[in-house]
C-alpha cells in the first residue's frame, strides 16, 4: 500500500467521525448542513487515478450514508463530484503546471481556488438536496437547502484550506 492511500483512509476516516458526531447536527436555520467531507474529493491531485478517486468516493459515501441513514444519496453525490472533479481542476490550471499538482489555495491563488471550490461544491450539493427531496413538490425548502448547506460548506472548506499547512 502506498503511504498516499493511507493517508487518504485516515482522511476519510477523520471526515467521517466529524460529520457523524458533529456536523450532522447542525442546522443553520433549519435548511443549511455543513457538508465538509466534499473537500476530501476536492484534495485529489491532477494525474490521481480516476478510477482509484472515483472508488473511494463510492465507499466513502457508502459509509456516510449507512452512518446518516440515508439510502446511496451521499454516494451517487459523492462519485459524481469525483467524476467531475478532474474535468474541473483542469479549467483552473496552465499547461505547464506538474502532472502532480495538488489543487490548493497555496498553488491556485485564492480566486481560482475559491471558483474550484464553489463549482464543485455546487454540484455536490446541487444533486444530493436532489436526490434527497426527489421531487419539487417543495421547491422553495429544495432550493433554500442547496444554496444554504453550499454556501455553508464553501465557507469552511475554503477556511480549512486557508489555515492547512
Amino acid at each position: 500500500m502506498s503511504i498516499d492511500l493511507i493517508r487518504r483512509i485516515g482522511l476519510m476516516i477523520l471526515f467521517t467521525l466529524v460529520q457523524v458526531h458533529i456536523l450532522n447536527h447542525i442546522h443553520l436555520f433549519n435548511v443549511a448542513t455543513p457538508l465538509v467531507y466534499v473537500y476530501f474529493i476536492l484534495l485529489f491531485p491532477r494525474n490521481h487515478q480516476r478510477w482509484l478517486s472515483i472508488l473511494l468516493a463510492f465507499f466513502f459515501g457508502l459509509t456516510l450514508d449507512s452512518f446518516s441513514n440515508t439510502p446511496g444519496e451521499t454516494a451517487f453525490a459523492l462519485t459524481l463530484t469525483a467524476f467531475l472533479q478532474p474535468y474541473v481542476l483542469e479549467l483552473y490550471l496552465e499547461r505547464d503546471d506538474s502532472d502532480d499538482f495538488s489543487p490548493s489555495m497555496a498553488n491556485m491563488g485564492f480566486v481560482k481556488y475559491s471558483t474550484y471550490v464553489l463549482l464543485l461544491t455546487f454540484v455536490f450539493c446541487f444533486t444530493l438536496f436532489s436526490l434527497e427531496a426527489f421531487s419539487f413538490f417543495n421547491w422553495i425548502q429544495w432550493l433554500l437547502c442547496i444554496l444554504g448547506s453550499w454556501g455553508v460548506t464553501s465557507i469552511m472548506i475554503i477556511a480549512i484550506d486557508s489555515v492547512r499547512k
